[in-house]
């Protein structure tokens, strides 16, 4: 079946219910009847522009609502999907064409398609999908990319089929209350793959799902008014939106359940998500490669260091030692994870994928533990990464851009928690002479995601490396400790 067939299924049975809503954007909200048409002006539109079942296309759209017709319009068709959060593709992997409304992002781009609200414009009529394109179940959806552990772009393709199972699974992984909620607030871009899954599950039910618009405070005001009930949310997100509930006490919470997924949520900010937004906050362990892993009640997980969360069914979690055998109950080593919506590796990358993915097991870096509750514990990671705001990336990423940029000449990224236990990114500067510092933000904030560009630019005159020449980490830090105050 074709995934998004349970989502016309809705249009047609409930055509006058609110289905996306994006406070402050272009579109506002739209409603299913609205959504059933925009699907088939989008499949015309991408059949009359060349695209046929089987090609691949890049998306590059900031409004969530237009980025949602388009990746189901081309997903109706059969046409593979590449979501993108940056003005960056993977260049591994190959593309027919890249669909952006913003061409100056992607100057001298051969692939690139400009589409304008025309894309979706029409009078609403289905195309014949029939003679068109015949789904079948394990064909290729959409391909979502992720840092993975090396922190490259690496493209994780998902079938209908699996795309369905994970929206489905989402149901009871996430805590015995978002099955019975109508009003869905997801903070990540409809562009990531939470933002495509919990889109995917909440139109498949015919709820409502919102998303920020341009100014994510927009949709603040909506919330009690609309009786928006669970939040899925990253750690640096819940401690924004946070904010601006302590700062303004007479902003009610409406929320039944929260989510916290992405990254290591620290007990403070925990406690303080609890005490203003909701008693009902669980956070979640997984990945793109996996799909949710574990999950757990934030106050429960509390009570014991680096516990993420209790281990989903159907999921087999195994700690092994370095000759991958299993180790007893309790026993620290390298985490491996299998579970029925694995994907089976990148997209044209090989090497890595032999690397990650063995014996029908994926292993994500992560050291820990499995109690005898089933609780799995993360103690730390295999090799040096920076975990921000969901994504694991390799420093290096970040140090390339960097020095990307003029008159940088080295330059090593790390991370510090700041008060509430959120991970920032830092970073120190070798110039060979002044450097416009908002520039320079602006420099890595086209090419990262905004929680991976660095709060602050410390410049010094060399960068701490070991005897071997490698960037040592802990004295760049420890240099930012006694130079730079913490922001």
């Amino acid at each position: 079946m074709n995934v998004v067939e349970p989502v016309l299924f809705q249009c047609r049975v409930n055509p006058f219910s609110t289905a996306i809503a994006t406070p402050g954007s272009g579109i506002g909200s739209i409603k299913y009847g609205q959504l059933e048409a925009l699907i088939h002006n989008v499949a015309c539109s991408a059949l009359k522009a060349g695209l046929a079942p089987g090609d691949v296309a890049a998306i590059y759209v900031a409004d969530s609502i237009f980025h949602a017709a388009l990746f189901l319009g081309l997903a109706q068709i059969g046409v593979v999907t590449i979501p993108l959060t940056t003005a960056m593709r993977p260049e591994q992997i190959p593309i027919t064409a890249l669909l952006t409304n913003n061409r100056d992002a992607f100057a001298g781009d051969d692939k690139v398609v400009a589409i304008e609200a025309s894309w979706l414009q029409g009078d609403g009529s289905p195309p014949d999908y029939e003679r068109i394109y015949r789904c079948k179940p394990d064909d290729p959806c959409t391909i979502v990319l992720t840092s993975g552990s090396t922190g490259r772009q690496k493209g994780v393709a998902l079938s209908h089929r699996m795309l369905g199972e994970r929206a489905v699974f989402n149901a009871y992984a996430k805590g015995p209350l978002i099955a019975k909620i109508s009003r869905h607030f997801c903070s990540m871009q409809a562009a990531t793959l939470v933002g495509i899954r919990d889109m995917m599950y909440t139109l498949g039910r015919g709820q409502t799902i919102y998303f920020a618009g341009p100014e994510p405070t927009d949709v603040l005001q909506y919330l009690a008014a609309y009786n928006v009930e669970s939040l899925v949310v990253s750690p640096h997100d819940l401690r924004a939106y946070l904010a601006y509930f302590q700062a303004d006490l007479g902003l009610s919470s409406p929320f039944k359940v929260v989510v916290c997924q992405g990254a290591k949520l620290s007990q403070m900010l925990a406690e303080a998500a609890r005490t203003r937004l909701c008693q009902n906050l669980y956070t979640s362990y997984g990945a793109t490669e996996t799909s949710t892993v574990a999950c757990g009640p934030s106050h429960r997980l509390a009570r014991v260091p680096g516990a993420v969360g209790l281990i989903c069914p159907g999921v087999t979690v195994e700690i092994v030692d370095d000759a991958d055998k299993p180790l007893p109950l309790g026993q620290e080593g390298h985490i491996r994870i299998r579970t029925p919506h694995l994907a089976g590796g990148y997209v044209g990358d090989p090497e890595t994928t032999a690397r990650l993915f063995r014996d029908g097991a994926f292993y994500p870096g992560d050291v820990g533990r499995i109690n005898a509750e089933r609780m799995l514990i993360v103690t730390g990671r295999t090799k040096t990464a920076l975990s921000v705001s969901g994504d694991t990336i390799d420093p290096e990423i970040i140090e390339d851009i960097l020095c990307s940029f003029p008159a940088v000449e080295q330059a090593a990224a790390f991370d510090q928690d700041d008060a509430m236990g959120i991970s920032r990114i830092h970073a120190l500067i070798v110039a060979s002479g002044s450097f416009d510092e908002q520039a320079l933000r602006s420099h890595c904030a086209t090419r990262l995601r905004d929680a991976m560009v660095p709060v602050t630019f410390l410049k010094v005159n060399e960068i701490p490396r070991s005897a071997q020449g490698k960037i040592d980490r802990r004295a760049a830090l420890e240099i930012w400790r006694t130079r730079q105050t913490p922001t």
